[in-house]
């Protein structure tokens, strides 16, 4: 995403432990008196602690957010255009200019995850065709500066005269005439802002290839044997050997026969290949294919992804960029990154809201630094999340009953 890490705005958090106790941090930007807990919590994104309460800096004003829903005959031409994308995003950014193409964030759907769409009626669900000869769908998401758009007839009056010589100069052509050179504006479908049925539409589709996946791997258990489990991995690598992470996994998946799909957030070349399993047989072999590919695409210099990556850039465990990165992270003050994020100290997920919480979920507004705002909001979950540790320890300290220890471990 456009934004940056998820930790790099949170303040504090109060999180529930293993032993059932309360943990809270204070509300500082910033820790220097050792290893700093609110890390290891964000990282172990539920391992060590299930976070209750977090307070987070959120930039506003909010921009205008554009869809745009790509389904392409091959996946070489997604990529490049990916990549065009990005080298328009990072100019943007650069520049500072308003009527730049400013792209935050691309999402990917290899051919197996359409198919799975088409399987189970999802794209009829939530009325978006898919051409039967897509190999791959993006789903790229572009920030407006707001009050870009000034009359709710302006976007349409823009993308029909985007390929005229005397159209303005506006974000929306920019996007209109990159999708041109590209050869995909007739094949691109445009949500924009003021539609947000048709991007809720865009977005369950693509939540719905996950949903998929855990259905058959559900009933596989249920049908077949129960020690089949879910089988995936999450990988990111820097952008240029993003194509080659790509046949790294299919190559490990298609060498032991599996069945997989790969989607995720292709513009930080971070993606989520998942085995969907027929057997327990299937099981072990995916788990040894993952292990391959993490090797792999370590020696591509990037790694498993439970951080998230900074802007158009992997982060290995170092959280470095590599050195064939395209662009340093936001946090390195380089003018490939947003310059306004950058002053405000600030960076944000591509899923944050940037609303004010619901009263009924306790939120609560809180003073910041001048430019951009936070709020604290609270799970009224710390009860519930100490009595499931605490069942968890009790579960893990008991003897096993079966004569297969690893079944009944928690997957």
């Amino acid at each position: 995403t456009a934004y940056g890490n998820i930790e790099d705005i949170v303040y504090s958090v109060e999180a529930v432990l293993p032993d059932g106790s309360v943990y809270r941090s204070r509300p500082t930007p910033r820790a220097s008196a050792g290893p700093d807990l609110r890390q290891f919590l964000l990282g172990s994104e539920g391992t060590l602690g299930i976070i209750t309460e977090v307070t987070c800096g959120l930039v506003s004003p909010r921009p205008e957010i554009c869809l745009v829903w790509l389904p392409l005959p091959a996946e070489p031409a997604g990529l490049s255009l990916v990549a065009a994308l990005r080298r328009e995003a990072e100019a943007t950014w650069r520049s500072a200019d308003p009527r730049g193409l400013d792209v935050s964030a691309a999402e990917m759907l290899d051919r197996r995850s359409l198919e799975l769409l088409r399987e189970d009626g999802a794209d009829r669900v939530h009325g978006v065709p898919l051409p039967p000869d897509a190999a791959v769908a993006l789903l790229v998401q572009v920030e407006l500066p707001p009050g870009a758009l000034a009359a709710p007839t302006a976007a349409y009056e823009q993308i029909g005269a985007a390929l005229e010589p005397a159209a303005p100069d506006t974000p929306l052509v920019r996007l209109c005439r990159l999708l041109a050179r590209a050869g995909a504006l007739d094949r691109a479908e445009i949500a924009l802002p003021g539609d947000r049925r048709r991007q809720a539409q865009l977005f369950a589709l693509r939540e719905a290839v996950p949903e998929a996946v855990n259905r058959r791997v559900g009933t596989a258990q249920r049908t077949v044997d129960a020690g089949i489990a879910k089988t995936a991995a999450d990988m990111i690598v820097p952008f240029p050997r993003f194509a080659d992470s790509l046949r790294i996994f299919r190559d490990a998946f298609e060498r032991r026969g599996l069945d997989y799909a790969i989607w995720g957030h292709v513009s930080d070349a971070n993606v989520h290949p998942n085995v969907i399993p027929r057997s327990l047989r299937d099981v072990a072999a995916g788990r040894e294919a993952i292990l391959e590919c993490g090797r792999e695409v370590i020696r591509l210099g990037g790694g498993g992804a439970p951080w998230r990556s900074t802007a158009w850039g992997a982060t290995p465990s170092s959280r470095r960029c590599s050195a064939s990165c395209t662009a340093p992270p936001v946090s390195s003050r380089c003018g490939a990154s947003r310059p306004r994020w950058i002053r405000r100290a600030s960076s944000r997920p591509a899923s944050c809201s940037r609303r004010r919480p619901a009263p009924e979920h306790g939120g609560a507004r809180a003073a910041g630094p001048p430019g951009y705002c936070r709020f604290t909001t609270r799970q009224p979950a710390i009860r519930s999340c100490r009595a499931c540790f605490l069942a968890l320890n009790a579960a893990m300290t008991k003897p096993p009953s079966s004569s297969s220890a690893e079944t009944n471990l928690p997957q």
